[in-house]
């Protein structure tokens, strides 16, 4: 047997893999805590403050920090995989567009991810319910997105015309937001309960 189509269906298999452990952490989980972040805020403005709410938050923000070092790091992955197993032709135009003009877009939608999330770590911009959504948008509003979106204005700006881009449905922002706020607030949960354990195991 040649060993060449098994190694590109497992190159293959690792790179959708990637691609779709990219997708969850950027558009379910990222999303999921910009969405308990709004709520939060709200229940802080309403002067619902308990201590637990504000250990878990503690929780929410920690896994939210390692979910957008982890989009970078996976996008950096994924772009060294393309670059090593796609054939001669397309690796060079690959090459050619990351030293291009327009350089710099595909090193900030690396960069930006891990440096939002990693600034978490500083108290006042975590406890800041604008930088949080600032992280949001930068970590899942990425370079690509961004020339789609104007490349494709000038033929038709019309927001029934916005599908084919990726913008979301009124049905995808009522059901898919809340399904996306629980999925963060399970994963969360979850850091946070083992948090707990290992604190009381600890002090016991």
């Amino acid at each position: 047997m040649d060993a060449s189509p098994l190694n590109s269906n497992v190159m293959e298999f690792v790179q959708n893999s990637l691609q779709w452990l990219c997708d969850i952490l950027r558009f379910d989980l990222l999303i999921g805590f910009g969405v308990y972040s709004i709520a939060f805020s709200l229940l802080w403005v309403f002067r619902v403050r308990d201590r637990r709410l504000r250990a878990f938050d503690e929780s929410a923000w920690r896994v939210a920090m390692v979910v957008g070092i982890g989009v970078g790091v996976l996008l950096f992955v994924q772009m060294l995989i393309y670059i090593m197993t796609a054939e001669p032709e397309k690796a060079s135009a690959y090459l050619r567009q990351l030293t291009g003009p327009y350089w710099l877009g595909y090193i900030l939608q690396i960069v930006i991810p891990v440096v939002f999330a990693g600034l978490l770590r500083v108290k006042i911009l975590r406890g800041w319910l604008v930088y949080r959504l600032l992280m949001l948008f930068f970590c899942v509003f990425g370079f690509e997105q961004y020339v789609i979106l104007v490349t494709s204005f000038h033929r038709d700006f019309l927001p029934s015309s916005w599908a084919p881009l990726g913008m979301p449905s009124w049905a995808d922002v009522v059901f898919g937001l809340p399904v996306k706020m629980f999925l963060f607030l399970l994963v969360a949960g979850i850091y946070y309960f083992w948090r707990r354990r290992r604190e009381q195991a600890v002090g016991a």
